[in-house]
């Protein structure tokens, strides 16, 4: 996918090169029909392409008309592009409505929506949501670091204890227990929280991770 900066606001001929060569593109099969095709420039689209957008059937009008001005010598350096037989037939069919534009107010506003604005933009931080409360069952993705508590306390008491209802004798290892899961289930918030404010790759959940486990690891 190619992108363009435009320093002014999107003019019908620019737009109708484009769309040209969407259409004719679709109609060789080098890519499907998009479900929409939207027109984003930091100034939005200009008063005279707004007016085409928003009349379907007068842009396809438009760019029949302006075919051989706008589009023929421009849609491929390889060759001329006639509008005729097969091809003028799919233009003529071609569902101009799937065409639009976004403001780039509009623009703003969803790209705050997503995991990227923060990271990119700065700003205040969301809010951090309320953590997991922890059920009463043990859930699949609890199992390893429940069987591992489990572990160290029949280690410690020199006895095996298999399930967390062998718990309630050991008030210390209960209460310990307890603790444990409401810890686990704070960092799997804060897991999540992570995924939905920064992009991929950014990885601060492991790093702190990593950073703990060099901090303790020489005590443990």
């Amino acid at each position: 996918m190619g992108y363009k900066h435009y320093n002014g606001p999107i003019t019908p001929k620019t737009a109708l090169l484009k769309i040209g060569k969407m259409i004719y593109y679709t109609y060789k099969k080098e890519f499907s029909v998009p479900k929409n095709y939207y027109f984003v420039s930091p100034k939005g689209a200009g008063p005279q392409l707004s007016k085409l957008i928003d009349k379907p059937n007068d842009f396809k009008k438009k760019l029949l008309k302006e075919w051989d001005k706008t589009c023929k010598d421009d849609i491929t350096k390889k060759e001329q592009v006639l509008l005729e037989g097969d091809f003028k037939d799919y233009l003529e069919s071609f569902d101009f409505s799937i065409i639009k534009d976004i403001e780039p107010q509009e623009l703003i506003v969803q790209h705050s929506e997503t995991r990227y604005h923060f990271y990119r933009f700065g700003g205040i931080i969301p809010s951090r949501p309320e953590s997991f409360l922890p059920p009463d069952d043990i859930n699949e993705h609890e199992q390893i670091y429940v069987e591992k508590l489990l572990e160290a306390y029949s280690v410690y008491h020199k006895n095996s204890i298999n399930t967390t209802l062998e718990l309630n004798q050991f008030d210390t290892e209960l209460n310990h227990f307890i603790r444990q899961k409401n810890v686990f289930l704070k960092l799997k918030s804060l897991k999540l929280f992570e995924r939905d404010i920064l992009p991929d790759g950014i990885n601060a959940f492991e790093e702190l991770k990593n950073d703990v486990f060099e901090g303790i690891i020489d005590h443990a």
